[in-house]
């Protein structure tokens, strides 16, 4: 169990900028480091952080790749110039159409694009003079003195109408947000209370565990949400469980299931409340 929930973000960016930081070393250059540290805290300060499922190394190589796209790095009229996308995939070891497909992922998720003014490097955007500005009204105006507002999403309404409150904006600035769906010990006992309605339980999770040439399986059986606290104060919503006989007690936010679970939209919106704006 993590000594915090911050700590789990933090150990996944730091991983994430080692494996990108060798890569760049080998084939990239200062300019990239730059904007590649961008994007890695940009991603870390969303309300749902991407990297923290999937592979650490598919979520490396695809920032990689994204970064490279815009910056024109497989032109070989440009400088640095890696030949082909394959470099990044034989480098990290994944696959062409994942990495490209979780690259597509990152570049829409930031809105990215060619002459990026935020993650073009800085002398592609050179080429540019029109980076810094953008069109409001057909007024061209400096892309500093805008705003950046968010749309809020489905899940997050969902969330906002079992904790209380009423979301009456279409869309809220960062900061807004992160005031209004703050994590808080209330809250936290609000969604309690409406988990305990709406969890279906019992159920069973089998992990499996690759321990020399044998893939070891353990079943673990979930009872119900943990009763007398209710509410850890570092790991919020606790779930009461059966591992090997002995009772214990796993944070709801670490609790991975399937898609098809009955349960996976329940604990889907509440892990993606609970790890963004706590």
């Amino acid at each position: 169990m993590a000594a915090n929930i911050k700590e789990m973000k933090n150990e996944k960016k730091e991983q994430l900028f080692q494996l990108t930081n060798e890569f760049s070393r080998i084939h990239l250059n200062e300019e990239y480091d730059v904007v590649i540290e961008k994007l890695i805290n940009k991603m870390a300060r969303k309300r749902e952080v991407p990297f923290l499922k999937g592979r650490i190394d598919i979520w490396a190589a695809a920032i990689i790749h994204a970064l490279g796209t815009i910056n024109f790095l497989f032109d070989k009229d440009t400088e640095p110039y890696v030949s082909s996308p394959s470099v990044i995939y034989d480098h990290f070891n994944t696959k062409q159409s994942t990495t490209s497909q979780r690259s597509k992922q990152i570049r829409d998720m930031f809105n990215l694009s060619y002459f990026d003014s935020t993650f073009g490097v800085e002398s592609v955007n050179k080429r540019s003079p029109f980076n810094q500005l953008t069109t409001i009204d057909g007024f061209i105006v400096p892309k500093s003195i805008i705003e950046e507002e968010f749309v809020i999403s489905d899940w997050e309404l969902r969330v906002a109408e079992i904790i209380g409150l009423s979301l009456v904006k279409k869309a809220y600035s960062d900061l807004e947000l992160s005031e209004l769906l703050q994590v808080t010990d209330e809250r936290l006992l609000r969604y309690h209370a409406f988990l305990q309605k709406e969890m279906k339980f019992p159920f069973r999770i089998t992990t499996k565990q690759q321990i020399g040439l044998f893939l070891i399986e353990e079943h673990i059986d979930f009872i119900r949400l943990e009763q007398d606290i209710k509410v850890h104060h570092l790991y919020g919503i606790l779930v009461e469980c059966i591992q090997k006989e002995e009772k214990k007690y796993i944070p709801l936010a670490e609790l991975e299931l399937d898609e098809s679970h009955e349960n996976y939209n329940l604990v889907n919106d509440y892990q993606g409340w609970f790890w963004n704006y706590r």
